[in-house]
């Protein structure tokens, strides 16, 4: 009898120890290592003490951590990083702030994989637009048409931008009062910039025109200081100018001229 109630005891104190012992918590190290941006000046070292170096809009000394309920990063410097690690064709990848970083050794396999997305959201916002072509007439309204006679990249003091020479031909009997304006609007990829660069602008063709006349003019379509830079790293300028005329819409693809 004192025999079974020794061993129920201790089963007891067995049964204690495994209800109070957790499972052990997996501590995982693959943010370890040398990270690049591809088409951003930013790069990370992370180091297996829980030390890195972040270098994004600045130079910072960091720490970090792994968080097992989140299965996250964090990375501690100027500010507090949540930090995602993940893989994608077959190449290890961390995201911080929205700025993926990948191996060195995968870099350019990393780079041309950005280039690719880019090119391919430019191609899905041009469907169903019309290339510009020059010397090609295009309506503007009834009885006036335009040509753009040369586009040509132009380089000022603050930015480059495109010059579009143009012709417009008033093929009616009454005069143009009114004006023709043209409003573009701009979508392209920058050296440094994580998301696509993207606004609209306003430029006055001609405030009038006689009747059965023509008239020559300029507009300036100004871009960006950095589109040296763009091109070193990717090649050439990834994006498009495009407006729409008399109900259609038009776009110049500024990878035919910054590259």
């Amino acid at each position: 009898m004192k025999r079974l109630i020794s061993l129920l005891l201790i089963l007891a104190v067995c049964c204690g120890f495994a209800a109070c012992s957790k499972p052990a918590v997996e501590y995982k190290t693959e943010i370890v290592g040398e990270w690049m941006a591809p088409g951003m000046n930013a790069a990370a070292v992370f180091n297996a003490d829980g030390t890195g170096e972040l270098t994004m809009n600045g130079k910072h000394t960091v720490t970090w951590s792994y968080i097992p309920d989140t299965d996250r990063y964090v990375v501690n410097g100027d500010k507090t990083y949540s930090v995602a690690a993940g893989k994608e064709y077959d190449m290890a990848y961390i995201s911080i702030d929205g700025v993926d970083f990948y191996r060195f050794d995968d870099y350019d396999k990393a780079l041309t994989l950005l280039v690719s997305r880019r090119y391919e959201d430019i191609i899905e916002l041009t469907a169903g637009m019309t290339k510009i072509d020059t010397n090609t007439s295009y309506d503007l309204a009834n009885g006036v048409t335009i040509q753009f006679t040369d586009i040509t990249v132009s380089r000022g003091d603050a930015d480059d931008g495109l010059r579009l020479d143009f012709l417009v031909m008033n093929n009616r009997t009454d005069k143009i009062t009114d004006g023709l304006t043209l409003s573009p609007n701009y979508k392209l990829y920058l050296y440094d910039r994580i998301d696509a660069v993207e606004k609209k602008d306003h430029g006055v063709l001609l405030s009038s025109l006689d009747a059965e006349s023509s008239a020559n003019g300029f507009l300036r379509l100004p871009l960006d200081a950095k589109t040296d830079t763009t091109i070193s790293q990717f090649g050439r300028v990834i994006g498009v100018v495009y407006f729409e005329m008399y109900g259609s819409f038009y776009y110049i693809d500024l990878g035919d001229y910054f590259r």
